[in-house]
């Protein structure tokens, strides 16, 4: 097993959309791939599971067959970004 980790400095610098072509061309390629971003900044209800809609189309586009939660572990909602910047613990 081979593992890719895709990041940049900067948001919006075209990490989706690389992912999307190589995972894409991977899969053309008769390779198995996977995807997960730990961290996401888009939350979306998923059920009563909140999860991030970028991940969330990767999954799809990908056909990743992981649930939403396993590609999306850890979403940043406005409410965990205010307890954080007040000091406050949260779960």
């Amino acid at each position: 097993m081979q593992y890719l980790y895709i990041a940049s400095m900067k948001g919006f610098s075209g990490k989706s959309m690389i992912t999307l072509g190589l995972g894409l061309q991977l899969k053309e390629m008769g390779l198995k791939i996977g995807y997960i971003k730990p961290f996401g900044k888009i939350p979306q209800k998923h059920g009563s599971v909140l999860i991030d809609a970028d991940a969330e189309f990767m999954r799809k586009a990908l056909g990743i067959l992981e649930p939403p939660e396993v590609v999306s572990p850890f979403v940043v909602t406005f409410e965990i970004q205010n307890t954080a910047v007040k000091g406050k613990p949260s779960d």
